[in-house]
């Protein structure tokens, strides 16, 4: 295991326990759609300026960085929506263990493939150090 993945993997983590403890923060004084958008947003800017700085050292996060990365989270939002969703289908009434393994299972697929899109495209170092350009170096 890398050292890079190491650190995305603890990243991820913190950043978990960090948007759990904000989410419950929030969700007392907020409705939960705000408190959860308010989150989303929060922890995404923060864990894209840690992967940038720490995880891939690659330096501060730039503008065309933070849209790339919150896409992959927005499509792992509809990868796990999505396996919840198909778990109804096919197993209408599915215990909540069920649902929580099937959602675990979907995050931690996508997770993978984030991982893989960072590292190789959206923070690699020759790209970063090209500038803010929208191509490949």
């Amino acid at each position: 295991m890398t050292t890079t993945f190491r650190r995305f993997a603890a990243v991820s983590i913190g950043s978990g326990l960090f948007a759990n403890g904000l989410f419950w923060l929030l969700s007392g004084d907020l409705p939960v759609a705000v408190a959860n958008a308010v989150v989303t947003v929060v922890g995404t800017w923060l864990t894209n300026e840690i992967h940038g700085r720490w995880t891939f050292q690659t330096g501060p996060t730039r503008l065309r960085q933070h849209l790339e990365s919150g896409f992959t989270v927005f499509v792992g939002y509809l990868v796990s929506t999505g396996a919840v969703l198909l778990l109804q289908v096919v197993q209408p009434g599915a215990s909540t263990f069920t649902q929580q393994v099937v959602y675990f299972v979907a995050t931690s697929g996508w997770g993978l493939v984030r991982y893989v899109a960072l590292n190789s495209h959206i923070f690699r170092k020759d790209r970063v150090l090209a500038g803010s350009s929208l191509v490949a170096a």
